[in-house]
This record gives structure tokens, C-alpha cells and sequence, in this order.
């Protein structure tokens, strides 16, 4: 998330030293979820529990971490592990829109830029193979 200009990693990286003795953050990251669920297994954390909510046609994820471990794959790392796990209805259209957006925006890049268009559609992939993911 950004935070007057700075990542919200580079925030905890500056005050780790005022975590030490912290034994849960609960987070709310407005953006770039997925650079702080990295930061939080970099950094001896482990996400216990997250929440996602929409208010005004926006989405934000909650997060709580205590101190641990944990080893999240890609697919984690991007959609959240016990988002993906749980996929509510809120999970399911947040994802959905995103697929929407991508789908858009591939229409725009001409045939000839393969690399572009096959990103987009592997980013598209991707999304589809976690909505339809049946535990």
C-alpha cells in the first residue's frame, strides 16, 4: 500500500524495530496486498485471518498477523490464503471485475505485441483457476 508516497513495506521496514514484542498487527492495506503478505513472511509473520469488504464500490482487504511462520505460494501471495481459501461472494466479485478490467485492456493491444497480450491472458488464466478452484 502506499502511504504519502511510500510502500507500506518501506513503513515497517523503518519501524521494525518497534515491532519487536508485537504480537499481532491487524492491517488494512489499501493497495499492493500482495507486497505486504510478502513483507509479513520476510519478516517472521504469519496472516492468521483475513477479511475483504466493498464500501462504495471499493474493496479492502483486512489482514491479521501474529508472529510466526509461514511459506505462501504465488497464488497465496496474490489472492490472499484464507481469502482464496474461503472465496465469499465479496472475494468472488472483487476477482471477477479484475477479470473484467483485464479483458478490456486486452482489447486495446494490437495482435503484434504477443508479450503484452500473453500476460494479460496468463493474469486472466490465473484468476479463472482460482475462481473455479473447488476445495
Amino acid at each position: 500500500m502506499w502511504y504519502g508516497g511510500r510502500l507500506i513495506a518501506d513503513i515497517l521496514d523503518a519501524g521494525k524495530d518497534k515491532l519487536k514484542g508485537v504480537d499481532r498487527l491487524i492491517l488494512q492495506p489499501n493497495n499492493r496486498e500482495d507486497d505486504l503478505r510478502i513483507w509479513l513472511m520476510e519478516n517472521g509473520f504469519e496472516i492468521i485471518a483475513e477479511s475483504i469488504m466493498t464500501e462504495n464500490g471499493k474493496y479492502y482487504e483486512i489482514m491479521v498477523a501474529e508472529a510466526g511462520h509461514m511459506s505462501l505460494s504465488d497464488k497465496e501471495v496474490r489472492f490472499g490464503p484464507h481469502l482464496m481459501k474461503d472465496q465469499s461472494q465479496v472475494f468472488q466479485l472483487k476477482w471477477q471485475r479484475e477479470i473484467n478490467k483485464l479483458e478490456i485492456a486486452l482489447g486495446f493491444i494490437p495482435l503484434a505485441n504477443q508479450a503484452d497480450r500473453t500476460a494479460i491472458e496468463d493474469k486472466i488464466q490465473t484468476i479463472k483457476e482460482v475462481l473455479n478452484h473447488v476445495s
